[in-house]
């Protein structure tokens, strides 16, 4: 098998999908856990180590080159991190799930996130990061990495100290 279509794995209650080493194309595979029935409890791909094309690890699907991020493997953490080297986040990495992240890590070199399913989260990236002002037009909450926790709330820094960026619901 040479080509997979887009959702071809949309509503499989499978808990892993293995690719072959002649897969080259592999469409947009959205996927909603409660869509599957039944349910599972993870969704992970496993890729022949002799695809030219793609790579997978702990479940999630990578370009070979590791600089697109296709399929971030569910369930998903409160924090996430998309790994170092990635430039590229697909417009389905990110499956629905039981509860969405509610902070996600960014390396610098991240340009591109297709998805939206994670805006709500608070972001962590550098001001000068590729994503910063990406997220910015999206009105994302951004912070650096150097930001801290206290009492819940979020506190960045900037030339004039300490600035909230995150804090507990209003009561």
């Amino acid at each position: 098998m040479t080509s997979i279509d887009a959702k071809a794995f949309a509503n499989l209650s499978a808990r892993v999908i293995y690719l072959g080493a002649g897969c080259r194309h592999l469409g947009e595979q959205p996927l909603e856990r409660w869509d599957m029935k039944p349910a599972v409890e993870r969704r992970d791909y496993a890729i022949s180590p002799d695809n030219r094309w793609w790579v997978s690890s702990e479940g999630s699907v990578y370009s070979k080159d590791g600089a697109e991020l296709f399929f971030l493997a569910p369930p998903y953490g409160k924090r996430v991190a998309i790994p170092e080297g990635v430039r590229r986040v697909g417009a389905s990495a990110f499956a629905k799930w039981d509860a969405v992240p509610e902070v996600v890590e960014c390396g610098r070199d991240l340009g591109r996130v297709g998805s939206k399913l994670w805006d709500g989260a608070l972001w962590l990236c550098d001001a000068d990061a590729r994503m910063a002002e990406v997220l910015a037009k999206r009105n994302v909450r951004t912070a650096s990495r150097r930001v801290v926790t206290v009492d819940n709330c979020w506190y960045d820094f900037d030339e004039d100290g300490a600035v909230l960026v995150a804090g507990p619901p209003a009561p």
